[in-house]
């Protein structure tokens, strides 16, 4: 294959019947600290990520300490609606309750917070293998046994702070005109 010419790949994966999924950001992209930001949403991640009108709100914003590895919470998830799979191929809108979610209910629980810890080593291992911050997605999957488990979906570089940068730099620009 000659590198110089563009092609594409394509990466196909299992879907994951997520309990929830999240974003990682290992620098955090409202203010340029040194935390890990965890976002968590129930259900499919699509609702987290899509932008689309129905799944607008907040979701499950978490802090996670490098230093200190503590984690504390930054806001609640108020999303109506998760996006659950449906059958074998398909996918359905669930509006949400969360008078009974269980991440509203105990997210200070040892096993919260020992998830939420869990979460917030690996992105420091990853963004540490990769020498530069990252954006990392996945979900959390009920095991058979009950057991939650971490799935990774992906990572890569972080770039909302090179397009925040870029921002600040163009209203500079206008401000000064």
């Amino acid at each position: 294959m000659d590198e110089t010419e563009p092609y594409m790949d394509v990466i196909i994966q299992k879907m994951v019947k997520s309990e929830y999924s999240f974003v990682i950001h290992t620098k955090d992209p409202s203010n340029g600290k040194d935390n890990i930001i965890i976002e968590l949403v129930p259900g499919l991640g699509e609702s987290l990520v899509s932008g689309k009108e129905k799944y607008q709100g907040s979701a499950f914003r978490f802090s996670y300490n490098k230093q200190t590895k503590a984690v504390t919470i930054l806001s609640y998830c108020n999303k109506s609606f998760r996006i659950d799979m449906d059958g074998k191929s398909g996918t359905k809108d669930t509006r949400v309750d969360y008078t009974n979610d269980d991440l509203t209910l105990n997210w200070d629980k040892e096993e919260w917070q020992d998830l939420l810890k869990k979460l917030g080593k690996i992105a420091e291992q990853i963004e540490k293998k990769f020498n530069q911050h990252q954006d990392i997605e996945g979900a959390i999957e009920v095991t058979q046994e009950g057991h939650r488990e971490i799935m990774l979906l992906q990572s890569r570089a972080q770039v909302v702070l090179r397009i925040n940068s870029i921002l600040n730099s163009a209203d500079t620009v206008r401000t000064g005109l």
